[in-house]
């Protein structure tokens, strides 16, 4: 393959290289993203849906005045209760969502075990996302002790790393479903 602009002549063994790289390099860093992206999406729904079902649970929540005021009914007031609740525990940790979700109801599941490994995969993704995959501080403290890397490296996302990961968040979603549908 000659490029046009150019003039530079690609056989098929460079083209192959560089979609070799390509997969590993952005194609399973955007997969990886979007994983913690939909288990996160997963949590949050699961929590909205709960609070939907069980609004007594919202009871003891203070709300202002201005909220009452323009909501055209009960419902709305509500779920801009949820709403708000939901937001701000977006921003907690990840041992602080499940933690929420065992006060709505009783789950076993995740185990710490599996909270320490979804808090770094979030810590991963959050690094990614925010900062090019450059570790920094920030991920270092969020990750804890399953960190794998130390600040000033590049975050890479092993072949292993990835399906163990995607294999903890399917784990973890079908164990929690299970046992929240027990208890609906």
């Amino acid at each position: 393959m000659t490029s046009r602009l150019t003039g530079t002549v690609t056989d098929h063994l460079v083209l192959a290289g560089r979609a070799e790289r390509y997969v590993v390099g952005h194609l399973r860093s955007s997969v990886f993203q979007q994983l913690v992206s939909a288990f996160e999406d997963f949590v949050f729904d699961l929590l909205r849906l709960w609070l939907a079902d069980h609004p007594g649970s919202l009871y003891r929540r203070q709300v202002d005045l201005e909220t009452v005021l323009n909501a055209p009914d009960t419902a709305a007031v509500l779920h801009a209760v949820k709403d708000r609740e939901l937001n701000e525990l977006k921003y907690k940790r990840v041992a602080d969502w499940f933690a929420y979700l065992g006060k709505l109801v009783p789950v076993s599941r995740p185990t710490p075990a599996q909270i320490q490994g979804l808090t770094e995969a979030k810590a991963s993704r959050d690094l990614l996302m925010h900062n090019k995959g450059a570790v920094n501080a920030t991920y270092r403290a969020k990750a804890g002790p399953r960190a794998r890397h130390q600040i000033g490296e590049l975050l890479e996302l092993p072949d292993q790393y990835f399906r163990d990961t995607a294999t903890l968040v399917k784990q973890v979603i079908d164990e929690v479903i299970r046992e929240v549908a027990a208890k609906a």
